[in-house]
């Protein structure tokens, strides 16, 4: 009898911690889109925002959205981006609410530099649009290398890859105070270095937008 009991009990506080472990697994991955988990043994690169004014500041004004608001706004951000990117070569990925586009690093830079290629800008342009139409999120620009080179010289190149990028962004309309940029260098590869083609998977520029949470 008590050992039915206290299985029922383990039953019925393994059914209350389901959607609690759901959510946590949900976190984990969106910090692993934003780069977040790092190699403990090396220090985290800074998030710096392009503006005096933090991207925080902006949960406590009109644009953030109440979290019953936020399913749809993005639902319709996702679509707007979508013909944009149509043909590009450019991947877009959308993980609960938070949406993700890659952009090869082939296209936008030439090797060892942060100046922008002309072919992307048309590109840039175009998604730059659709971040000033849906202004209601946070936007992380995040540059990634492939493993040739020193370290911290990769991880400084991806800085300033990422920063041109956000520059470009600002110039085309949208709000530098939704942006920050990090460089990651090659910390987080998505394809092996033994290969050429698995290098030039891992050179990329990633557009990270997340929803404009008001402040509870």
């Amino acid at each position: 009898m008590a050992a039915r009991r206290v299985q029922r009990i383990i039953t019925i506080t393994a059914i209350a911690l389901t959607p609690l472990l759901s959510s946590c697994e949900s976190l984990e991955r969106i910090d692993d889109m934003l780069g977040r988990k790092l190699d403990p043994a090396k220090p985290a690169p800074a998030r710096q925002g392009t503006a005096e004014t933090p991207t925080g500041s902006l949960a406590d004004g009109p644009l953030a959205m109440r979290a019953d608001e936020v399913g749809y706004f993005m639902d319709v951000h996702e679509a707007g981006l979508r013909p944009v990117l149509h043909g590009t070569g450019i991947r877009m990925e959308r993980y609960d609410d938070v949406i993700r586009v890659t952009i090869p690093g082939a296209g936008i830079f030439d090797t060892n530099s942060d100046r922008l290629s002309v072919q992307i800008t048309p590109t840039l342009d175009a998604i730059a649009k659709v971040l000033v139409e849906y202004n209601r999120t946070k936007i992380t620009i995040a540059g990634h290398t492939d493993d040739r080179g020193d370290e911290r010289y990769n991880r400084a190149l991806s800085e300033r890859r990422a920063k041109a990028v956000s520059r470009y962004l600002v110039n085309a309309g949208v709000d530098a105070r939704r942006l920050e940029e990090i460089g990651h260098g090659e910390a987080h590869p998505v394809a092996g270095n033994e290969t050429d083609d698995g290098r030039a998977a891992n050179r990329r520029i990633e557009i990270v937008i997340e929803p404009l949470r008001r402040r509870s």
